[in-house]
C-alpha cells in the first residue's frame, strides 16, 4: 500500500492506494496563463481527474500540476482536452518523469 498526502478545494486530502492501483505514468505540467488568472486556473485544473498537487508559482510560468495517468495515451489528452481548454491557459509544457 501507499499513502497519498494532497490537497484540494475543501482541504487536505489523504488517500491510500493498493499496489494494484498505483498510477504507471507520471508528468509535471507546467502551464501559462492570462494575467491575473493563476489561483483561478489552478483551482480549475485541480478538479480534472489524473491531476494532482496543483499550483500557482511565480516566475515564467504561472500554474504546475502534476498528472499520474494509467498510461501515456491519458496524460496527452489530460493535457489536450482539459487544461489546454481552461479559459485563461496560453501555453502548456509537459515533463515526463524518469524515476
Amino acid at each position: 500500500m501507499r499513502l497519498n498526502v494532497g490537497s484540494g478545494a475543501a482541504g487536505p486530502t489523504l488517500q491510500i492506494i493498493k499496489e494494484d492501483d498505483i498510477m504507471a505514468v507520471a508528468a509535471y505540467v507546467l502551464i501559462k496563463v492570462a494575467p491575473g488568472k493563476p489561483r483561478e486556473v489552478a483551482q480549475a485544473i485541480s478538479q480534472i481527474k489524473y491531476t494532482q498537487h496543483t499550483h500557482a508559482l511565480t516566475g515564467p510560468y504561472d500554474v504546475i500540476t502534476m498528472i499520474e495517468a494509467p498510461d501515456l495515451v491519458t496524460i496527452g489528452e489530460t493535457v489536450v482536452t482539459k487544461l489546454q481548454t481552461i479559459p485563461g491557459v496560453h501555453e502548456t509544457l509537459t515533463c515526463l518523469v524518469i524515476d
